[in-house]
């Protein structure tokens, strides 16, 4: 049973009791004794709002193996495979000339590359910590990434098991988080040099 038929179930049995206050009470009770909600980080911290709304975005499209560019001048975006902007893969460079010329000549610019392999095993570890509830997984798990081809292996594994949604939503919300880390990094930089020119 994956998580979404779980939830299905669990919805049916409060819709029965909607109307009994005692086992809504210990319905609740049961809850907040068994099960641990976790208040949600704020990763956006003093990002202006108009970079903040771009969050999401970035992370989806280096998480699709895009590089991310943003014209700090007047806040436009611009993405490039990695593929293409590094290297001429497969002839792939030219389709994306026009684009990489105007990246090019943008003099303050923000770059976010996807995440490293050293990045993305520790997002694959960060995960396997936090299946306290699923100790078999968990197991399998830490024997992948422990062995050979870890990248692939988990992917296989991860694909035909119940913990996929999971995994997809803890992976969205990690690289979100990495990617207001590293725009929080790159403003404040950029405030202090703007700051160093004024007083000059």
């Amino acid at each position: 049973m994956n998580t979404d038929q779980l939830l299905d179930e669990i919805l049916g049995h409060l819709r029965q009791v909607k109307d009994s206050k005692p086992d809504l009470e210990r319905i609740l009770q049961f809850m907040r004794e068994n099960t641990k909600i976790e208040e949600k980080e704020d990763i956006t911290g003093n990002i202006p709002e108009s970079y903040k709304q771009l969050i999401p975005r970035i992370a989806e499209d280096i998480d699709c193996g895009l590089i991310a560019f943003i014209n700090r001048d007047n806040i436009e975006y611009e993405t490039i495979p990695t593929d293409a902007y590094e290297e001429d893969f497969a002839g792939c460079r030219e389709f994306w000339l026009d684009q990489i010329e105007k990246v090019d000549c943008w003099q303050n610019r923000i770059e976010i590359r996807p995440l490293y392999s050293s990045q993305s095993f520790r997002m694959m570890e960060s995960f396997i910590e936090s299946l306290t509830n699923y100790p078999h997984e968990q197991e399998h798990l830490i024997h992948i990434l422990n062995n050979k081809k870890p990248f692939a292996h988990f992917k296989h594994y991860i694909h035909a098991s119940p913990l996929r949604e999971d995994w997809f939503s803890f992976k969205h919300a990690y690289i979100e988080k990495e990617v207001a880390i590293l725009l929080d990094n790159e403003l404040n930089v950029y405030e202090c040099h703007d700051d160093s020119d004024d007083n000059e």
